[in-house]
């Protein structure tokens, strides 16, 4: 027993020695969690693809930035449909031709997490003036004479005098193409293009490219310019239904270099109000936009586009409230301008004036109950600083006239011009009480002093001076006549309403006045050539101020009747700044009638004498290479060539 203990003994480390050490465990590797799978992020657009605008025969290109997980997948689309080997970040189009114009392209951007669809960028093919095709448009009468041609417009019941809509083509202006029946169609405005080229930018060939008309309440639009063998037809314009729309106040902002890209904004209810003579809002249609699209809704006041040298849309003046916005060129990302703390003053934006880089905000600040409290300020744009008071006097709704050398303006009995660094300058403190118009010609500025009697016509130099008393028409006539300058020549017609007295024509310093007893102003027409940082116009009728016309030289078409009966016949007749004369042709007998047909119209023309009463004739001109459409209610649609023989056409013969 003691001999087990006594081993047991040792094997503890008797005799000296140490146990031996029990070996240590192996390392465990640490424990890694594996890091979360990447969670696919779904494709955002950095940037989208941008309109273009190209000649035809060149190429376009369209781009797009995109994030998101790699990889990332694009398609293009051509009018939503995809094109094949399309499938990078960037489209060249190849070289282009009058077929492509109008073209939208967009582009598909996905990944494992999902996909986004790019705007619909839009493809402008400018195609050479010689081998455009030469449509104009123009409305004949209703079959069977004059007759009420019962219409819907702004779902408002109307009756019109209106015939078929039809489109003409200039070489062979016998079988015009019939575009909207008498009765189906309300006219709306027109599109008009231009080519742009040069620094400065000069405009040419200024014409109309879209006829615009309602039909059940719904806006279409007609090229006149389609692709090379077809005839120009209507297709609809956005989804905008007249039931949700105002009636007046629309606004056209107009781009000649991208006609397509023109907007037309109609006042609308605003949102919980039934009706459209309290708080409103807008609703703004591309001329672009497919038959599906719905109408941007607007919940501020278009005040003015802002237009980049050579005249196109950049951007836009709004007004909310007491508060002036700028939106980009899609009436989006809005930036603060000016805003009216002062409940008591009221804040209201106009045009914008000058030129790319010395552009202003012309607005009113003051007190509406007194007009003589009323401040007309300039706020620049271009440039950082401060609003500068260019009068304290102005009544709401100030006149102005604007060209190349500044923007002259009435305030009271003040004339006065602003320079392009807004220094105000006095051209006279002696106009008469004026709510009239200006005009400029290239010495002079010319007043329609309005709301007098009697109305009359003054002028001012340019340099400053007395006023000038051109024309007073004393007790007869409209107290805002039609009045056309052209050069120096100052062109009045007299009367109003069916009392068509006839036209003064006299120099803008007095000289050389004549007096035509019988005429009319049918169309003023502008050089052919307009140099944009020069030419005194906006694109606009909303800024309510003149767009030019085109013509192969100045001058002013006048009609001028006879009133000998039933062989009257009324020559077309050019004048040009020069004081010459051109009859272009004559109509065809004229049939009169015994009783006045209603007040007058713009562009109405009459015939026949006091005793006989008025026949009323729609008359307008839309000139296209030297091609000019004159369009009569109640008779013969008649193309005059003013640029050649000088011979009337007609186009169509309606039958009685």
């Amino acid at each position: 027993m003691s001999c087990l203990v006594l081993l047991l003994a040792a094997g503890c480390g008797g005799g000296g020695g140490s146990p031996a050490a029990a070996p240590a465990p192996p390392p465990q590797p640490p424990v890694v969690t594996p890091p979360p799978a990447p969670v696919a992020v779904a494709p955002t657009l950095d940037s989208e693809p941008a309109d273009a605008s190209v000649s035809a025969g060149q190429a376009a290109r369209f781009a797009v930035v995109a994030n998101g997980t790699a990889p990332l997948a694009y398609q293009w689309l051509r009018d939503g449909v995809p094109l094949s080997d399309a499938t990078a970040a960037s489209l060249d189009t190849g070289a282009t031709s009058a077929a492509d114009d109008g073209a939208r392209y967009s582009v598909r951007v996905s990944n494992a997490a999902g996909s986004v669809v790019s705007r619909a960028a839009l493809l402008t093919v400018l195609v050479p003036a010689a081998t455009r095709q030469r449509w104009l448009a123009g409305v004949a009468a209703p079959a069977g004479g004059y007759r009420d041609a019962s219409v819907q417009y702004l779902d408002l019941a109307s009756h019109r005098r209106l015939g078929d809509l039809l489109a003409v083509d200039t070489t062979a202006p016998a079988s015009p193409q019939r575009i909207a029946a008498a009765g189906e169609w309300m006219p709306h405005v027109s599109v008009f293009a231009a080519d742009v080229a040069g620094t400065p930018a000069v405009a040419t060939d200024l014409r109309e490219r879209f006829r615009t008309f309602f039909r059940n309440g719904r806006l279409h639009g007609v090229d006149l310019e389609p692709a090379a063998g077809h005839a120009p037809a209507a297709s609809q314009v956005s989804a905008l239904n007249t039931a949700s729309i105002c009636q007046g106040d629309q606004q056209v902002f107009q781009d000649w270099t991208a006609p397509r890209q023109a907007w037309f904004v109609f006042p609308a209810p605003a949102a919980g109000v039934t009706n459209c003579y309290s708080e409103r809002s807008w609703r703004a249609v591309r001329m672009d936009m497919a038959a599906a699209t719905a109408p941007l809704v607007l919940t501020a006041r278009p005040v003015s586009a802002l237009r980049d040298a050579r005249g196109a849309i950049e951007g836009f003046i709004v007004q909310r409230g007491q508060q002036v916005l700028r939106t980009d060129a899609q009436f989006a990302n809005a930036q603060p301008l000016l805003e009216n703390l002062d409940g008591a003053l009221e804040l209201r934006a106009h045009g914008v004036h000058g030129r790319p880089g010395r552009r202003f905000l012309l607005y009113h600040l003051g007190n509406a109950f007194q007009p003589a409290q009323q401040q007309l300020r300039a706020l620049p744009l271009d440039q950082a600083g401060p609003s500068v008071l260019l009068a304290s006097d102005m009544r709401p709704g100030s006149v102005v006239a604007e060209d190349g050398d500044g923007l002259v303006f009435a305030a009271g009995s003040r004339l006065l011009q602003v320079a392009a660094d807004l220094s105000v300058r006095t051209l006279t403190q002696a106009l008469p009480l004026t709510d009239g118009r200006l005009f400029l010609t290239p010495t002079r500025v010319v007043v329609v002093a309005g709301n007098i009697s009697p109305t009359a016509v003054v002028s001012v130099p340019r340099q400053g001076g007395d006023p000038l008393t051109l024309v007073t028409l004393s007790g007869q006539g409209d107290p805002y006549p039609t009045l056309v300058t052209l050069g120096e020549d100052v062109v009045v017609q007299i009367g109003v309403g069916t009392q068509q007295l006839g036209l003064h024509i006299v120099g803008s310093d007095g000289s050389n006045p004549v007096r035509l007893d019988t005429g009319y102003i049918a169309a003023a027409l502008r050089p052919a050539a307009l140099q944009l940082d020069r030419a005194g116009f906006a694109f606009d009728h909303g800024e309510q101020r003149e767009l030019p016309g085109s013509a192969t030289s100045d001058g002013v078409i006048v009609v001028e009747s006879a009133f000998n009966g039933a062989s009257s016949q009324a020559p077309v007749v050019l004048r040009g700044p020069g004081r010459t004369r051109t009859e272009l042709g004559r109509f065809p007998a004229l049939t009169q009638v015994n009783a006045p047909l209603g007040e007058a119209e713009p562009g109405d023309v009459r015939t026949g004498g006091a005793s006989d009463g008025f026949l009323r004739r729609y008359l307008t001109l839309h000139q296209r290479d030297g091609f000019g459409l004159l369009q009569r209610e109640n008779g013969d649609l008649l193309l005059v060539d003013a640029a050649g023989s000088g011979a009337v056409t007609r186009v169509t013969a309606v039958e009685p």
